[in-house]
Formats: C-alpha cells, sequence, structure tokens
C-alpha cells in the first residue's frame, strides 16, 4: 500500500508545475490570437480603404498594414471614422453654395 501511496505523492507533486505550464500556453495562444484579431481587422480597414482610394498608392497593401498597426491607432475607432461619408457632395455643388453666398464670402473667394 505504501507503494501506491509514493505513486500518488510522485503525481501530485507534478501537477502544480504543469498547471503553471498549461496557464503559460494558454495566456501564449490567448496573446497570439488577440495579435492576429487585431492583423485581421486592419487588413480589412486597409482594403476599404484602397477600395474608397483613400491610401497612398505608392506603398504596398503590406507596409499600409503594417503602418496601421504600429500606428498604435484603435482600429475600432479608424472604422467608424471610415464610416463616414460624404454623401452625394461634390466640388461643384461647394462652388454652388458659395456663388450664392453673401457679399463678403463671395469677395473672399473670388478676390
Amino acid at each position: 500500500m505504501s507503494n501506491d501511496m509514493e505513486k500518488i505523492a510522485q503525481v501530485l507533486a507534478q501537477i502544480p508545475a504543469l498547471l503553471r505550464n498549461l496557464s503559460a500556453e494558454v495566456e501564449a495562444s490567448r496573446v497570439k490570437n488577440t495579435e492576429l484579431e487585431k492583423r485581421a481587422q486592419a487588413e480589412n480597414l486597409v482594403a476599404e480603404m484602397e477600395d474608397r482610394g483613400l491610401v497612398d498608392t505608392g506603398t504596398s497593401r503590406q507596409e499600409r498594414v503594417d503602418a496601421l498597426l504600429n500606428s498604435d491607432k484603435d482600429l475600432g475607432v479608424v472604422k467608424e471614422a471610415m464610416q463616414f461619408q460624404l454623401g452625394d457632395l461634390s466640388a461643384a455643388d461647394v462652388a454652388d453654395d458659395i456663388a450664392q453666398g453673401d457679399e463678403l464670402t463671395n469677395f473672399l473667394v473670388q478676390g
């Protein structure tokens, strides 16, 4: 019976180290998952920016994604900002509004 108790004691003695190792692995996996999710979000934002013509065409997609990730900007805020659209506003509309402005505005704009 004492031989069985020794085996049980040996197994029980290994449990704390095993739990610490498993906890460290879970934390490392959580960090890696967070990084992968953030990269995927940045890639989606860059793709959307490209679709809207909001990017520097002199850089590659990878460079844009890396720049966005390295900027430490909140990607959720960037996404929200991109949701704002100008609608049907065009330079011609602005020019028409200025032409119909008051005398001071017309003087300042037209010289």
